[in-house]
């Protein structure tokens, strides 16, 4: 979170990314971390995936996106710049999806707390839909379906 945070500050104050403060050595200590871990994960998922191949019988595991990605570049062209470009695809994949996600929920979150008549119909449709179900289980896309203002707004 640190990185987020440095990167929301650098918004307003771009002479972050420049001067070398105590929160510009965090800054890049953090990305730096961040960077190793991916990389990590990206390598041994390659060795895995490469080890999968020259057994004789195929793998029981389910692919995910990092797989798909993977399964795209060829042996020759595996190296450090591959593991770097595939390392920043994650990174925005997770990272970008994350912010904007949190973004959107703030600022809904932000304008119902200022409305509360929006507020009471969006707790009211909310409540009917999980009366059908316990709390901790997630609710069924038909039953979303009731949440016409929630969804729409009106």
């Amino acid at each position: 979170m640190l990185s987020v945070e440095e990167g929301n500050l650098r918004t307003w104050s771009p002479e972050r990314m420049y001067l070398p403060t105590p929160s510009w050595f965090r800054h890049h200590a953090a990305v730096k971390r961040l960077n190793d871990y991916v990389s990590g994960l990206i390598e041994r998922r390659w060795a895995l995936r490469r080890g999968e191949r020259t057994q004789p019988q195929p793998c029981n595991r389910r692919e995910d996106v990092l797989d798909k990605v993977l399964s795209a570049i060829a042996d020759a062209d595996w190296g450090p710049e591959a593991i770097r470009q595939v390392r920043d695809e994650v990174k925005t994949f997770i990272l970008a999806g994350h912010e904007t996600s949190a973004s959107m929920l703030a600022w809904t979150l932000y304008e119902l707390t200022n409305n509360p008549e929006c507020l009471e119909k969006v707790r009211a449709e909310a409540a009917q839909v999980f009366a059908k179900r316990k709390l901790t289980n997630v609710p069924a896309r038909g039953d979303l379906d009731a949440l016409r203002y929630t969804e729409v707004g009106g």
